[in-house]
């Protein structure tokens, strides 16, 4: 039986816990013993086998399917420990890094193991549904526009961060796979720099990029100090001269909570419903309320790391977290021509790692 090993014991850890706890004990997916690797957390004494260092954790532990769920700063110091390791599933918090470089350095550190990123929306139902409704138009569909917007509150949030963009990876991704190609595509808008981390440093807070893909019309918001949690997709597509809305809500008004709303739009502008599908806390059975797709999101991983059949279209390997990467720091280059600065914080202060200052050399 598996021997699962959790890098990092904050929120994400946390959840990843409750996943892999859900799968053992309704014996969807066996593990024969988990372990927590985190140094500010070893010796917390609570019937879970802890470790102060990863290299302590992989040496004395031995998993086979090892979780990231640390900071995205912290995960290429994450992944080098695992560049000689032997071959395992690796299941990771996106984005794989926090740059390009240190993206493609954790790529080459990972080149051995079967890597899956953590891009949970994938797993949403109503996903599927807007991918199966597509594929049933005829073949000569136009996406006209596509509006997306991602943002969370993490103002003064003691976590650490790199920014804005590690929350929308998770628009960019969906729109991405399901309406228009971003990998050529060149943005104009604004983008905003704020000391809004316990930090204090500048970093991204928020942004509204607009480009073209191909003959549609692409706008990103994404913004780390909206008060609420807030991640909706619209598309408006177009099928033998007939017109389309599809709104998707995610995680509203809690997590795993989704909805799907398609709507034919006459030319009178009236509105004829084709599909609704709304998922409630309720559908969810109550030990996995809040991490209903992240155990989805295990459970397909796990079934590709054994060589079962499963929908290419749920997994991000090294190569598509490379492809987002690369998306995102394109937003961010060519948004950073017309940045501005806000100031929240006031006095700065070193960044938290998740690693002690002697292993982060």
């Amino acid at each position: 039986m598996n021997r699962v090993l959790i890098i990092g014991d904050g929120y994400a850890g946390t959840r990843f816990r409750r996943a892999f706890d859900f799968l053992d004990e309704s014996r969807r997916l066996r593990y024969s013993a988990l372990a927590v690797a985190d140094p500010k957390r070893a010796a917390i004494d609570d019937g879970i086998r802890r470790f102060a260092s990863v290299e302590e954790a992989l040496d004395r532990f031995q998993p086979d399917i090892i979780c990231n769920t640390t900071n995205e700063i912290a995960h290429v110091e994450v992944f080098k420990r695992l560049e000689d390791y032997p071959r395992s599933l690796v299941l990771t918090e996106k984005p794989l890094a926090h740059d390009e470089i240190s993206s493609s350095r954790s790529a080459d550190y990972l080149s051995r193991h079967l890597v899956s990123m953590n891009l949970v929306e994938r797993f949403s139902p109503i996903v599927e549904r807007v991918r199966a409704w597509i594929r049933q138009l005829s073949a000569d569909v136009t996406v006209i526009k596509v509006e997306a917007n991602w943002g969370k509150n993490r103002v003064f949030d003691p976590r650490p961060t790199s920014g804005v963009m590690s929350e929308a990876v998770h628009a960019v991704d969906l729109v991405d796979i399901l309406f228009a190609n971003l990998t050529e595509t060149r943005w104009d808008g604004f983008l905003t720099e704020a000391d809004y981390a316990s930090s204090g440093a500048w970093l991204p807070e928020s942004f509204s990029a607009a480009g073209f893909s191909r003959d549609s019309r692409i706008t990103l918001s994404s913004s780390f100090a909206w008060p609420q949690r807030i991640r909706s997709i619209h598309a408006m597509l177009r099928s033998e001269d007939r017109v389309y809305s599809v709104l998707m809500n995610f995680d509203d008004p809690k997590w795993d909570c989704d909805d799907l709303l398609i709507r034919e739009i006459s030319t009178t502008g009236r509105y004829r419903d084709e599909l609704m599908i709304s998922t409630s806390v309720e559908n969810i059975h109550p030990s996995i309320r809040g991490v209903s797709k992240v155990v989805a999101f295990i459970e397909a991983s796990c079934a590709a790391w054994r060589g079962d059949d499963v929908n290419s279209t749920l997994i991000a390997d090294t190569d598509r977290a490379l492809a987002l990467q690369r998306i995102l720091s394109s937003i961010e280059r060519d948004l950073h021509r017309s940045a501005t600065r806000l100031p929240l914080h006031g006095a700065t202060k070193e960044t938290d790692s998740f690693f002690e200052p002697s292993r982060a050399q």
